[in-house]
């Protein structure tokens, strides 16, 4: 077997096993189709003259009467493969990724900045290699996060690319491809979840209330997701496979914060009965409403715990209650 210039790195970077496949075997599209299935779930380097014939026995139109199901079957054999990238490339290979998922064949030979060692197409693919277990939303969140890139792409000067806004593009079209291919809805929407926050950055500026907002939204299951992603996109930039210092201080902060949240009380707010009362409010079952309600919305993040904040929530809760 030989190794393809077009990306040495994909074909030996994995021992390259061999399989009893030959040109003979490949009689038609769907032949050529679970060729490239069958390279990245056993990793094995499809040989010249097998390409060659499988290229011969491959036509777009042939593949636009297979069913539906085939299709996706073909595209999450890969997803979860032993190393996806090669069915990826093969695909490519074969002319077929422009048929199977265009928006991914868009990003080939779009370089990114300094940033990232490979162009679009070939970092997406590597990040879906880093996710080691063949978990399929996360190796599709992997593979899509940054399917908005080649559309936002923009030039600077410096001859770096830009990719302004890239995560929300990538995550209205991760949801239009994996409806596409007839994926169920709750994975539809764990998957975009996932490519639509991936860029979350965390700096020691971040208040309490910023990570209490984060939290909000973002379960502790969701946590674990975006993580692994981060790990598979740093893997897929070519660095290092480390948590970066970031990630260990923000998971602290929230840790900090759920922890004060346990503790917080209504004896802790910057609000008490005696303001309350200067506000107009009578002892009683409406004083103790506001003062549970304002508690609850400090430990959400939706207020932050200052006598100045507290009053206007109160003032503007009071004008609703037509006090």
């Amino acid at each position: 077997m030989t190794v393809s210039s077009r990306n040495p790195e994909v074909l030996v970077s994995m021992p390259v096993s061999s399989l009893e496949i030959n040109s003979t075997s490949i009689k038609d599209t769907e032949d050529a189709l679970r060729l490239c299935v069958e390279s990245a779930r056993s990793d094995f380097q499809i040989d010249d003259a097998v390409m060659a014939q499988a290229r011969a026995a491959f036509s777009i139109e042939q593949a636009s009467r297979l069913s539906p199901g085939l299709v996706r079957e073909v595209f999450e054999g890969i997803v979860t493969g032993q190393k996806p990238s090669r069915g990826f490339v093969a695909l490519s290979e074969l002319g077929a990724l422009t048929w199977i998922l265009p928006e991914l064949a868009q990003g080939e030979n779009l370089t990114q900045n300094r940033f990232h060692k490979h162009d679009i197409f070939f970092h997406s693919v590597y990040a879906c290699d880093a996710v080691e277990e063949p978990n399929l939303p996360l190796r599709l969140a992997a593979l899509l996060h940054d399917i908005g890139k080649s559309t936002t792409r923009r030039v600077k000067a410096n001859g770096e690319a830009s990719f302004h806004n890239h995560e929300v593009v990538g995550a209205r079209q991760t949801a239009r491809i994996l409806r596409r291919f007839g994926f169920e809805e709750d994975i539809i929407r764990r998957v975009t979840f996932l490519v639509r926050n991936h860029m979350f950055h965390y700096t020691p500026e971040w208040t309490d209330q910023a990570v209490r907002r984060f939290a909000k939204r973002v379960s502790p299951e969701q946590m674990d997701d975006l993580i692994a992603l981060r790990m598979a996109d740093r893997k897929g930039s070519g660095k290092r496979a480390t948590i970066p210092r970031p990630i260990f201080d923000f998971l602290a902060h929230i840790k900090r914060i759920r922890e004060q949240e346990n503790e917080l009380t209504v004896r802790h707010l910057a609000l008490n009965g005696l303001d309350l009362s200067r506000l107009g409010v009578e002892p009683g079952p409406i004083m103790g409403d506001l003062l549970r309600g304002l508690l609850l919305r400090v430990k959400s993040g939706e207020l932050a715990n200052t006598a100045p904040e507290l009053e206007a929530a109160v003032k503007i809760e009071l004008g609703v209650r037509g006090l």
